[in-house]
């Protein structure tokens, strides 16, 4: 189990097994709780997600988990060339996120993912043009994805 945690949207993950593995088919929320369960296509319980993780968790929890997206700080802090291996795995992650919007839209979760993105363009910014034509169409197609949300949440 891994539990990862954004201070900045409040938000917090717990993966009770690898999403990447099976992926997450479905979401149900418990508004009362600002919790969202992610189930994988076998109605298995996959991950949860704590909105306002302050108020709801243990300190000692949020103590223990790991930044939300902890290469993403990585890359951005470091030096050129940009290793495409690791941006494409926080490429994934972003994905991830905003399938979790087309979901099921929340607020917390919505900063959160608009400010992982935001880091993400900026290491796209720092990479040479050849790095930039390997995940242009990637970045775009998330950014097409966000656009839509933006939309339909107007």
């Amino acid at each position: 189990m891994i539990i990862t945690y954004d201070p900045e949207a409040d938000a917090a993950y717990i993966y009770l097994v690898d999403i990447k593995a099976k992926g997450v088919k479905r979401t149900r929320a418990v508004p009362e709780y600002e919790i969202m369960l992610d189930f994988d296509a076998d109605k298995r319980l996959v991950g949860i997600e704590v909105l306002s993780a302050r108020s709801l968790l243990p300190k000692s929890v949020l103590d223990q988990a790991r930044p939300e997206f902890p290469g993403l700080s990585d890359l951005a802090a470091s030096s050129l060339p940009i290793d495409l291996q690791r941006y494409g795995q926080v490429l994934t992650d972003i994905e991830h996120s905003v399938a979790q919007l087309e979901r099921a839209p929340t607020r917390n979760r919505w900063g959160a993912m608009r400010h992982q993105y935001r880091v993400a363009v900026v290491v796209y910014d720092m990479m040479s043009v050849t790095q930039q034509a390997e995940v242009k169409p990637r970045l775009e197609a998330l950014r097409c994805r966000i656009d839509a949300l933006n939309y339909q949440n107007d």
